[in-house]
């Protein structure tokens, strides 16, 4: 699938909510960077059973942004719980990066929700600078990438589709099915 393909099927997840799509939509564009891979609906599994979904997640830097509609108003104490188990999570994964959550109040008046939106998307281009970002992780292929580096490491954001992927990619196979 290529990068178009990726963010318009990426994009197209938060159908049915209205504020969180122009919101996700409007930070993708305000970052305008094309080497930044983002994930709506990561998720995130939790403890007990649990599972959380990050709105938007930038897992190159480990930054997600979590868009707070209205009825997020009444959840403040089950929202806090679930922000801390989900930084613990991501940010044990890598120690050199921990997690960041940014989170946008959908409820604000337009200006204000704009000049949040703007913010959050400096932060994020600030972020990709820092970390020198300069391709896509998936422009090269997986198989190449281990190949180049001779090892497999958390970092490297690997995402398969199919279990034949993995075998193929990872252990050199050459599976059809």
């Amino acid at each position: 699938m290529n990068k178009l393909e990726y963010l318009i099927k990426t994009f197209s997840r938060t159908k049915r909510k209205d504020y969180e799509n122009y919101i996700l939509n409007a930070i993708w564009q305000k970052t305008n960077y094309l080497n930044i891979r983002p994930v709506t609906q990561q998720y995130v599994k939790g403890d007990n059973n649990k599972y959380y979904l990050i709105d938007l997640y930038f897992p190159q830097i480990n930054v997600g942004v979590e868009v707070d509609e209205a009825f997020h108003k009444k959840n403040t104490k089950s929202d806090l719980k679930r922000e801390l188990t989900i930084e613990e999570k991501l940010s044990s994964i890598r120690e050199s990066s921990l997690f960041e959550l940014k989170r946008i109040d959908a409820t604000l008046p337009l200006q204000k929700l704009t000049e949040r939106i703007e913010t959050v998307s400096a932060e994020i281009k600030e972020k990709i600078v820092d970390k020198k970002i300069t391709e896509w992780d998936t422009d090269v292929s997986i198989k190449e990438q281990i190949k180049k580096k001779e090892y497999i490491s958390i970092d490297d954001f690997y995402r398969f589709r199919l279990i034949t992927d993995v075998a193929n990619q990872l252990f050199f196979k050459n599976y059809k099915g």
